[in-house]
C-alpha cells in the first residue's frame, strides 16, 4: 500500500479534516486550541504508524528521516502539508519525537529523561503542562525542525522512543542467549553490524539504525561497553549484568582483532570455493574439444593454484580458530580461579566464626542433657509400663483362635451332607426353570387373529415388514 493510502485509511484523516491538517494551522494555537491539538495529534498517530509499517525503510527502520518526508506526505488534492515543521518541532518539544543529533549527544540515559518528561494526550489540554513547556522553551534552547517558517526541513532523524524500546530489548534477549563464551561478549563494530542484521528483528537496518541500537544498548541500557580506538577502530563488549564495572583490556582487543582475521579467513575461504567452482564448470564444458585444450591446460593450472591457496587458508583458519577456543579456555580457567580464591576465602570467614573449644562444650552439655532426657523419659514411661508375658500370651491367643476357624472350615468342605444340600438344591432350580411357560399377553394375540381373519378373507399380499415373528414355543418340560 502507498503512503497516500495509508494518509486516506488513518481515522484522523478524514476528508473532512484533510483541508485543516494540510494548511498552516499555526494561528490555531491561539484562536482554536483544541483543533490545534486535534491535528498535532491526528500528525503524530499517522508518523509513528508509517515508521512501524516500514515505510521509511531502507533509509531507516528505527526513525522517520526529514529528507523528502514532505514529498512522501503528499496529496494531490492539498499538496506538501504546509505545518510539518510545526509538527515535528512540536512533538519534539513534548518529547513524542527524539532528533537523532539529540539522542546521540545526551549523556544522560533517556529512560530518566522520558520519566520526567513523558507527555500523554490528556496533557496537551492541561494548563499546567502548557505553562511547564513554556517554561522549558524559555530555560531551554528550542529546537526548530524547519529552516524557517514553511520552508523546508532541516536534515535530521526524528526516532519514536516506544519503537525503540520494543526493539532494542528484542536485540538484548537474542544477544544474551548467544552468549556461550567469554569471545562471544567481544566485537569490532564490523561483526557487531553484521550480527545486528542477522538477527532478524526488524526487516533492515540502515547505519544510523545501527547507530541508535548500539548508543540505546550502551548508554540507556548498560548492556553494551563501546570505546574507540585512538587507530580509528570501534570494539565493543556485552556486560550481561549492567551493573559491573565495565572495562576493556589488551587481552579483549586481541581476541577482537583474532575474531576479525577469522572472519577475513571464512571470507576469503568462501570466495576460494567460488572461485573453484567457476574453474571446474569450464573445465567440464571444454572437455572433449581437441581445438580447446590450451585453455583447458591452462584452467587445470589455475585450479591448482586455488586448490593450494584454499588448503592454505583452510590450515590457517583452523590455527586460528584453535587458538580462540584456547583464549576461551584460558579466560574460563582464570574466572574458575576467581571463584574457587572467593569460596575459599567465604568458608575461611564462616569456619571463623566458629570456636572449637566452645564446640567440644557445646557438644558435652548436649550429650549430658541427652542422657538426661531419657533418664526422665524412661521415669515417666515406668507408670504405664505393660508386661513382656501379657504381650506373648495375648499373640499366643490369636494364633490358637486363627486355626481353629481353619479347621472349621475345611470340615464343612469335606462332609457329604453339605454337598448332598448343595446338589438338592441345583436340582429344585432346574425343576422351577422346566415349570416355565412364555405365553404371549393377550393384546398380541387378538392383533394375531384379526390379521388371520383379514388373510384369509382377501388373501391380501402383505410386505415383509408385516410379516410377525413365529411364536416362542413352550419350554419342554
Amino acid at each position: 500500500m502507498k503512503i497516500e493510502d495509508e494518509i486516506k485509511s488513518n481515522s484522523f484523516f478524514t476528508p473532512t479534516r484533510l483541508k485543516s491538517l494540510y494548511s498552516d494551522f499555526e494561528n490555531l494555537q491561539i484562536i482554536n486550541p483544541e483543533g490545534y491539538e486535534a491535528n498535532v495529534h491526528a500528525w503524530n498517530d499517522l508518523l509513528v504508524s508509517l515508521l512501524m509499517k516500514g515505510y521509511f525503510a531502507p533509509a531507516s527502520s528505527l526513525s522517520i528521516p526529514a529528507l523528502s518526508l514532505s514529498q512522501s506526505l503528499s496529496i494531490p488534492q492539498y499538496g506538501k502539508p504546509r505545518a510539518l515543521a510545526l509538527v515535528l518541532t512540536e512533538l519534539v518539544k513534548r518529547h513524542a519525537l527524539i532528533p537523532y543529533s539529540h539522542f546521540r549527544s545526551e549523556s544522560r540515559s533517556y529512560y530518566e529523561l522520558m520519566e520526567t518528561t513523558t507527555v500523554r494526550y490528556s496533557d496537551y489540554i492541561s494548563p499546567k503542562k502548557w505553562l511547564d513547556w513554556s517554561l522549558s522553551a524559555v530555560f531551554h534552547k528550542e529546537f526548530h525542525a524547519g529552516t524557517s517558517k514553511g520552508g523546508e526541513l532541516t536534515p535530521e532523524n526524528y526516532i519514536d522512543w516506544n519503537l525503540l524500546v520494543c526493539v532494542g530489548t528484542e536485540v538484548e534477549t537474542k544477544l544474551r542467549k548467544m552468549l556461550h563464551s567469554y569471545s562471544s561478549r567481544l566485537y569490532g563494530i564490523e561483526e557487531f553490524s553484521s550480527l545486528l542484521h542477522s538477527l532478524g528483528v526488524v526487516p533492515s537496518l540502515s547505519q544510523i539504525d545501527i547507530d541508535i541500537l548500539r548508543t540505546f544498548l550502551s548508554r540507556d541500557r548498560g548492556f553494551l561497553y563501546v570505546i574507540s580506538h585512538p587507530e580509528g577502530e570501534t570494539y565493543i563488549k556485552v556486560y550481561p549484568n549492567s551493573k559491573e564495572e565495565k572495562f576493556f583490556t589488551e587481552e579483549d582487543i586481541a581476541i577482537i582483532m583474532l575474531k576479525k582475521s577469522i572472519i577475513n579467513y571464512e571470507n576469503r575461504q568462501a570466495q576460494l570455493d567460488l572461485k573453484l567452482a567457476e574453474t571446474n564448470t569450464k573445465i567440464k564444458n571444454l572437455l572433449g574439444k581437441e581445438s580447446d585444450k590450451p585453455r583447458v591446460l591452462k584452467l587445470l593450472q589455475t585450479r591448482k593454484l586455488f586448490t593450494k591457496s584454499y588448503e592454505r587458508c583452510s590450515n590457517s583458519l583452523l590455527q586460528l580458530e584453535e587458538v580462540l577456543l584456547k583464549m576461551n579456555d584460558a579466560t574460563d580457567n582464570v574466572d574458575m580461579m576467581k571463584v574457587l580464591s572467593q569460596s575459599t576465602n567465604a568458608l575461611k570467614i564462616i569456619n571463623s566464626k566458629v570456636d572449637l573449644g566452645r564446640l567440644d562444650t557445646i557438644i558435652g552439655d548436649l550429650d549430658e542433657n541427652t542422657q538426661l532426657t531419657n533418664e526422665i523419659s524412661e521415669s515417666l514411661g515406668g507408670l504405664v509400663s505393660i508386661s513382656d508375658d501379657e504381650i506373648e500370651e495375648e499373640f499366643q491367643n490369636l494364633q490358637r483362635s486363627t486355626h481353629a476357624n481353619e479347621q472349621k472350615r475345611l470340615e464343612l468342605d469335606k462332609s457329604p451332607h453339605t454337598k448332598q444340600l448343595d446338589r438338592s438344591e441345583s436340582d429344585k432350580l432346574i425343576s422351577k426353570l422346566r415349570d416355565l411357560e412364555i405365553k404371549p399377553q393377550d393384546h398380541v394375540v387378538e392383533e394375531r387373529q384379526n390379521k388371520d381373519s383379514a388373510r384369509e378373507e382377501g388373501g391380501h399380499i402383505y410386505n415383509t415388514s408385516e410379516v410377525e415373528a413365529p411364536e416362542h414355543e413352550p419350554l419342554a418340560n
